[in-house]
């Protein structure tokens, strides 16, 4: 179902709609400069391709990943939200690096 660029999913008693425009990736370059170990224990923002490409539907999910270590440079973390998208689900070890980075919070 489309509304104006907008995608409807329903998800038992959970409906969202999720803006396909909205989606894009917004990487904050300010961040690829920082120590990598700085964000152990934050939470990141990265974006996963979906692997959609119709109208109205969003090419990129934007995720918030719990950092918990860093090897060579690679942020490793968990899922910490259940995408809609992609094929991971909260909880799920993916790793960040620092040029993927869209946001960060405590």
């Amino acid at each position: 179902m489309h509304n104006h660029g907008h995608t409807h999913k329903d998800h038992g008693d959970a409906i969202q709609w999720v803006c396909g425009e909205c989606m894009a990736a917004r990487v904050d370059p300010s961040l690829q400069t920082k120590d990598p170990a700085s964000f152990i224990g934050k939470y990141v923002k990265r974006g996963f391709p979906t692997g959609l490409s119709g109208p109205g539907q969003p090419t990129v999910e934007h995720m918030w990943v719990k950092i918990s270590s860093v090897k060579d440079g690679v942020l490793r973390g968990r899922l910490a939200n259940d995408p809609l998208y992609i094929r991971l689900r909260c909880g799920h070890r993916v790793d960040v690096l620092p040029e993927q980075i869209e946001a960060v919070q405590d």
